[in-house]
């Protein structure tokens, strides 16, 4: 029986083997941190910010125990500062944690930098860099304007578009709203479920590098998504914790403090975090604090008064909260409001979950500030929150003219056609961004705005070249930043404006590669749909679109079929057809324009087939004959008399029988195409010999 299940799994294996892999898309970088020697604190989701001549520490993780610092930089677009060893201290704190004290030289200017550590280990130099890290200020700011995501959900594909799509159109916006404004210490807050699955590494990848183009400071917590397929340990140590980084954790910024916390996969904050927030607080008694959390306290918009246990109050503040903070009414929510009310200077805290948005004042004072979801499903709409925050504890919303705050619709809708993702080699070679400018975005953008590209700094700039979109760059500027350049594009984004920006260091003639599969092989006629699968790759600028076509028995005309994409290959379904066969193919089309067709296939339908029906027709012939007498008779009166009599003949019928016969017969399949995908023919007969072949020996 062994032999037997071995020869099956061998058989699946050929089968397998048979169809080229999947091939990760071209559009998404991958980048590869590495496991044993990596910063821990600060990172890119909580970077730390520290004046010019400040001071700030840095802790790294090293598995190998044996590393020692033999370098240190700070590094952003266009600088780079080699911090001599006079300003720093190192400090091995057991056996796996070396502390890094930092004393910043006056010469470093404000920024947001990289840091950059070279560790000698053994006999060679390994570097380790941990971007948007250390937030160098001037002095501290007088105001911070904070642009609010949430629920970026990365990984899923749904309305349509990737919620990496959304993602990346929301970087390059902010990106763009920054400059145009000439908006001053903006910072990004995101609060939770950056991921879909937390599990997932391909998409925590994604996040941190579309995370990394943001040009100003990142801010962010994990929501239940994130804690998702991962035990405790893993979170921290595979996933969330080494793509993305603390799940709690302060930093001063001035007047300001935000506390980040992690209201865990079941949506409340469990006592050691409770604890945490409160110690934090109470050492900045002078600051105004703000707070960043998954599930939001309240889960409608409204004003809802302040919680005192026993009385009227306390009705009204539980009628209104999120379910999760219900279950965990006492051993959590209590004492987190108790904290709220206890430190006047917590003034605001930032959440979604909901996917739509909830504003609430809570005892006139405390502002819980729920913001729609960026990139997942949703009741209403799509978008972020802009609110700016005062140095004397103001906060102002914005919002469009005429909207009301306390609704599910108070944010900014990013679900009105704006689009700006952006695709590029994992080489860095070629760089494409897609731009489509709504004539309803609000807040609107100028007739020119900024953009940010990033390619290969191995290659020069002159060899680079906007081979798409030239004519909508206004002016650019190559900036190096480590291994890159940063290229700052000043392009046409008027209202209306739709064109794809193609950067590259060569041209792409070279056609993509494409492959179809469908399932099931014989589909019954009338009853079952049919499955089309795609591969497509390309070797040159990435695949722009694939199209599924298919043509039923009789029809003259190629109908297109709607595709999605899922599990590294497009999807597309034939509807259940009452036909004898149908034909398919499919194109893919890379961002240069070239096309590549696959063959034409020929889905030949069960169940239909050749048939005779024989239809009696019945005509009946009615003849009726009638003769008419006529007597005439004489009486003695001078009458005349006369009498008709009328007889009606028998009627005769004719019935006459009439056969006709039609026949309906599947028609041939036309010459040339492909009709059936060989390899999983000769997959199927592999399957079934070596069976046969292992039971027979097992006999």
């Amino acid at each position: 029986m062994r032999r037997a299940y071995l020869a099956v799994i061998l058989a699946i294996v050929i089968i397998a083997s048979a169809y080229p892999a999947i091939r990760t898309q071209a559009y998404i970088s991958t980048p590869s941190l590495p496991m044993d020697i990596y910063v821990v604190e600060p990172r890119y989701s909580a970077p730390y910010p520290v004046l010019v001549g400040g001071n700030f520490s840095i802790e790294v993780y090293d598995s190998t125990a044996s590393a020692t610092v033999a370098g240190l930089a700070l590094e952003k677009p266009g600088q780079t500062y080699v911090i001599p060893p006079q300003y720093y201290e190192t400090e091995r704190a057991g056996d796996t944690t070396v502390e890094l004290y930092v004393n910043l030289p006056s010469n470093v200017g404000p920024g947001l930098y990289d840091i950059v550590i070279n560790f000698s280990v053994g006999e060679g130099i390994r570097t380790v860099r941990e971007p948007r890290s250390v937030w160098v200020l001037a002095s501290w700011p007088d105001r911070l304007t904070i642009f609010h995501l949430s629920d970026i959900h990365i990984g899923v594909y749904i309305d349509g578009m990737f919620a990496r799509q959304r993602y990346e159109t929301a970087v390059n916006l902010i990106n763009a709203y920054v400059t145009a404004y000439n908006i001053t210490n903006a910072i990004v807050v995101i609060t939770g479920d950056d991921v879909d699955v937390g599990s997932d590494l391909v998409s925590l990848k994604r996040f941190w590098s579309i995370t990394n183009e943001f040009m100003v400071p990142t801010f962010i917590v994990p929501g239940n998504h994130d804690h998702a397929g991962t035990s405790d340990a893993d979170f921290e140590s595979k996933f969330y914790g080494r793509w993305i980084g603390e799940p709690y954790w302060y930093r001063v910024i001035g007047k300001f403090v935000l506390i980040g916390l992690d209201s865990t996969g079941d949506g409340y904050l469990p006592k050691y975090e409770l604890e945490f927030l409160n110690d934090t607080v109470s050492k900045f008694q002078d600051k105004y604090v703000m707070l960043l959390y998954h599930h939001p306290i309240f889960n409608s918009p409204g004003k809802y008064p302040m919680l005192v246990e026993g009385t009227i109050n306390e009705s009204k503040v539980k009628a209104a909260l999120y379910s999760s903070w219900k279950d965990h009414y006492s051993d959590s929510l209590v004492p987190f409001l108790k904290i709220i009310n206890q430190h006047p200077n917590i003034i605001a805290g930032f959440s979604g979950h909901i996917h739509r948005d909830a504003v609430a004042l809570y005892a006139e004072r405390y502002w819980q500030i729920t913001t729609t979801t960026l990139g997942g499903g949703r009741p209403y709409y799509r978008g972020f929150r802009v609110v700016d925050v005062f140095d004397n504890g103001t906060i102002h919303f914005w919002l469009k003219k005429e909207s009301d705050l306390f609704t599910d619709t108070s944010s900014f809708n990013t679900d009105n056609g704006i689009l700006m993702d952006t695709l590029y080699l994992d080489d860095g070679k070629v760089y494409i961004m897609n731009l489509n400018i709504p004539t309803t975005l609000y807040p609107s953008l100028p007739d020119e705005s900024t953009v940010y590209l990033f390619v290969n700094a191995s290659i020069t700039p002159d060899n680079y070249t906007f081979y798409q979109g030239s004519d909508h760059v206004k002016n650019y500027e190559f900036i190096r930043y480590g291994d890159n350049y940063v290229v700052k594009t000043v392009v046409d984004t008027q209202p209306g404006a739709q064109y794809t920006l193609i950067l590259a260091a060569e041209p792409d003639n070279t056609p993509p590669s494409v492959s179809l599969t469908y399932s099931p092989m014989k589909p019954f006629a009338g009853r079952q749909a049919v499955t089309v699968m795609v591969q497509a790759s390309d070797e040159g600028w990435g695949i722009a679109q694939v199209k599924v076509f298919y043509k039923p028995a009789g029809a003259t005309d190629w109908t297109e079929l709607q595709t999605t994409f899922s599990g590294g290959m497009y999807l597309a379904q034939i509807p259940a057809l009452n036909v004898p066969f149908v034909l398919v193919r499919a194109e893919a089309t890379d961002y240069a324009g070239n096309i590549a067709d696959t063959d034409t296939y020929n889905i030949t339908y069960l169940g239909y087939s050749t048939t005779t029906t024989t239809t009696t027709t019945t005509t009946t012939t009615t003849t009726t004959t009638t003769t008419t007498t006529t007597t005439t008779t004489t009486t003695t009166t001078t009458t005349t008399t006369t009498t008709t009599t009328t007889t009606t003949a028998k009627t005769t019928t004719t019935t006459t029988m009439t056969t006709t016969t039609t026949t309906t017969t599947t028609a041939a399949p036309p010459a040339g195409g492909d009709y059936t995908p060989t390899l999983v023919v000769i997959g199927i007969v592999v399957v079934v010999l070596v069976i046969i072949v292992a039971l027979s020996r097992r006999r």
